[in-house]
């Protein structure tokens, strides 16, 4: 069982280096907040579309998980928001239950959401971060190469066929194929 202090120092916003920061480091803060917000918003969108998700939801996310991470972000340096394989997999999982951007589908995905955010607090309230030291890179590079081939793979397919029709499309009539 999780003891009093270590379950209120895992709620508290305030972490050990917030201590470290000065006022200079703010005006510094707000130019990289700024900067970074002009980067991540247009793939956020693409995010989204990818999702099956209207293009505003995107800024919903981008305002609340860095608000979430700010305060209760265990590392300076973390990377916090949505990510292509996130989106392909949702997509993937819940258009066979509703069409995407209906109204029906944003509330599975909402649900979905809070469902996974739930999970993750318990999981950082016990203290379950560290289990992953024992993921394998072989299995972190699997899984981004089955996000890519998600993403990438019907493209490449399209691509392919157009390709084969185009090239057999303008081969003269009078060569034989063999």
């Amino acid at each position: 069982m999780i003891s009093a202090n270590v379950l209120r120092q895992r709620l508290s916003p305030l972490r050990p280096w917030f201590l470290d920061r000065i006022a200079i480091w703010i005006q510094a803060g707000a130019l990289a907040g700024l900067t970074n917000a002009a980067i991540v918003l247009p793939p956020g969108v693409a995010f989204a579309i990818i999702a099956g998700m209207p293009p505003e939801y995107v800024l919903f996310t981008a305002i609340v998980v860095t608000i979430v991470a700010a305060i209760w972000g265990s590392s300076r340096v973390m990377v916090s928001g949505p990510t292509t394989a996130i989106s392909a997999v949702l997509f993937t999982a819940l258009s066979e239950l509703a069409m995407p951007g209906s109204v029906d589908y944003i509330a599975l995905v909402l649900t979905l959401t809070f469902l996974v955010g739930a999970l993750q607090l318990v999981a950082g309230l016990v203290g379950l971060g560290g289990l992953i030291a024992f993921v394998s890179h072989s299995v972190i590079v699997g899984f981004t190469a089955a996000a890519a081939v998600l993403i990438n793979g019907p493209e490449t397919i399209r691509t392919s066929v157009e390709r084969t029709k185009w090239s057999v499309a303008r081969r003269p009539r009078h060569i034989l194929p063999f």
